[in-house]
């Protein structure tokens, strides 16, 4: 989740518990798409029930509650290739955008092009398909 700075402290609604949340500086490939994206990113590890959901709140601090990490830059000779037994998607390795999708079963693939706008607090993310 984007944030602005480290004062944030993060909750899980259900069990009234706190939750480990470190800062991760936005990497200069994040900044390539949007030069107007907030300096740190908010990452945590949470249990999630199967087929279900948890919900938590993000609560400001007075003072950083979590460490603040450098991001590590990616250096991939080429596209990054997530494969499942039905699918193959390919992600550009510079911006991480998605850019093929593939059904290994029927043998139909199709390519996406990415637009990201952003204003102060709204980000719209349109996905252009194409065969």
């Amino acid at each position: 989740m984007p944030l602005s700075n480290p004062h944030y402290q993060l909750k899980n609604v259900a069990t009234g518990q706190y939750i480990p949340i470190e800062f991760v500086k936005v990497s200069s490939a994040t900044k390539s798409i949007n030069p107007h994206a907030a300096p740190l990113e908010g990452v945590f590890r949470a249990e999630l029930p199967p087929m279900g959901y948890s919900t938590f709140l993000l609560e400001a601090s007075l003072y950083s509650v979590g460490r603040v990490l450098q991001s590590i830059p990616v250096t991939a000779p080429e596209d990054i290739v997530v494969e499942s037994r039905v699918y193959r998607v390919h992600f550009d390795f510079k911006t991480g955008a998605m850019k093929q999708i593939t059904n290994k079963l029927s043998g139909l693939s199709g390519k996406f092009t990415c637009f990201l706008w952003s204003t102060r607090d709204i980000f719209q993310l349109f996905i252009v398909y194409r065969r």
